[in-house]
């Protein structure tokens, strides 16, 4: 990194509409009560990965990817998620139910 890149970074750190908007962002993850496992990478971002890498295709519902970004590497589910994950796991074996029987 660069002594410029670095000094333009220190000066955006410093402006008040980005402390401003670090706190309203600080506020918003501590009111979420159920935490993800992605990091700073998107459902998304994630679901290209792991798709490229050919470990897991996921499919691009919605509730697939949810599920994706609470469950870590190892397959376990964070401890906040466990019930929520539950439910759309159900959720997700009921409507494979009805797909299939539908025709």
């Amino acid at each position: 990194m660069t002594s410029v890149i670095w000094e333009e970074f220190c000066d955006n750190e410093k402006r008040e509409q980005k402390i401003a908007n670090n706190a309203k962002n600080k506020a918003a993850r501590e009111a979420n009560r159920i935490r993800h496992t992605t990091g700073r990478c998107s459902y998304s971002n994630k679901k290209y990965k792991l798709d490229e890498s050919g470990i897991k295709i996921v499919p691009p519902s919605t509730t697939d990817k949810w599920l994706l970004g609470h469950e870590g590497s190892d397959g376990s589910v964070h401890p906040s998620a466990v019930e929520k994950h539950q439910l759309n796991n159900e959720m997700k074996n009921k409507e494979q139910v009805v797909a299939t029987h539908r025709y």
